[in-house]
């Protein structure tokens, strides 16, 4: 962000995320509704906090969304894991000198993978209506 005084960067990438985070979940929204008056509902029953329930599953999943949204915040991305180098436009040289902890791969492996086995509820196909 040029001429953004550094004590407001921050916050205004975070603003930023969160503001993109929330027009894609509207989107989707009117993506998945059969129609508009259905969608409109649906973003009702979402924004009305009386409609808000906690019990021991909704905790459940809460927790199991803050575990996986912390992972994914905190893990590098592919850039960082093939060691690309913004400055000198190189690859690898991270990969090269061994630098690449297999542990870490095997891990978030894993944590894919039950994240997967997770997966409980069928879904129709998104494009069958169109």
């Amino acid at each position: 962000m040029p001429n953004v005084p550094p004590l407001l960067a921050r916050p205004g990438r975070l603003l930023g995320a969160v503001l993109t985070f929330l027009a894609v979940v509207i989107a989707w929204v009117f993506f998945r509704a059969e129609n508009v008056a259905w969608a409109l509902r649906v973003l009702h029953a979402m924004a009305a906090p009386s409609n808000l329930v906690l019990g021991r599953e909704e905790i459940a999943a809460l927790v199991q969304v803050a575990i996986y949204g912390t992972l994914v915040w905190l893990a590098p991305n592919t850039q960082a894991l093939i060691g690309y180098d913004h400055g000198n436009r190189e690859v690898g040289e991270a990969l090269r000198a061994g630098r690449t902890r297999p542990l870490v791969l095997y891990a978030a492996s894993l944590l894919l993978a039950f994240g997967f086995l997770g997966i409980q509820s069928h879904s129709e196909f998104i494009y069958f209506r169109f």
